[in-house]
């Protein structure tokens, strides 16, 4: 019996890693990690890639911002994922951060209030998008990292400024719009 399911386990671990295709994709876009220390929102290293399942069923949309720091599992990162499909759900949030972020220049005010979230049921988390002030002048899109099962509990924030908010809405467009392309791999073979 035990070999049986040490079978199955290797058939469903080698299917499974075949049935999925991920690719990295160079990126203008830069999170930033809020530094304690020195009370200054520092752009973080951030990487792109998407992640395409071979029958095309849910695309996902993932953006990897090194913060500081390190976990047991080596270099702190906060996860941004999205589903390409529900790209057209969060441009509305992204312009309605770039909305605000124009009123509160023009009347010098601090404001922290959320804007809205996203889901990814098969992951069980969300992202809450909130507009945050860091002063009178900058104003940032904070995006919180949530599971949203049993109990709610938010446990990573990366914080987009501005120009990085323009830059991450149009990168999401042209990939929506299957305007950026990974690499050609039939060249490399």
């Amino acid at each position: 019996m035990k070999k049986l399911f040490l079978i199955f386990v290797i058939i469903m671990f080698v299917s499974g890693c075949s049935s999925v295709s991920e690719k990295a994709l160079s990126t203008k876009v830069k999170g930033s990690d809020y530094n304690k220390l020195g009370s200054v929102y520092t752009p973080m290293h951030t990487e792109l890639y998407i992640t395409e399942p071979k029958n095309n069923d849910s695309v996902i949309v993932r953006y990897s911002i090194n913060r500081y720091g390190y976990s047991s599992f080596g270099k702190n990162k906060f996860p941004f994922y999205i589903l390409k499909k529900d790209i057209p759900n969060l441009i509305p949030l992204l312009d309605k951060y770039l909305d605000w972020e124009v009123i509160a220049q023009k009347r010098h005010e601090i404001v922290d209030k959320k804007i809205g979230n996203t889901k990814i049921p098969k992951l069980s988390i969300q992202y809450d998008y909130i507009f945050s002030s860091g002063s009178e002048s900058t104003h940032y899109l904070q995006v919180d990292l949530c599971s949203y099962s049993l109990i709610d509990v938010c446990s990573n924030t990366i914080f987009f400024d501005k120009n990085n908010v323009v830059l991450l809405k149009n990168e999401l467009l042209d990939i929506y719009e299957n305007k950026i392309q990974s690499f050609n791999e039939s060249y490399y073979n």
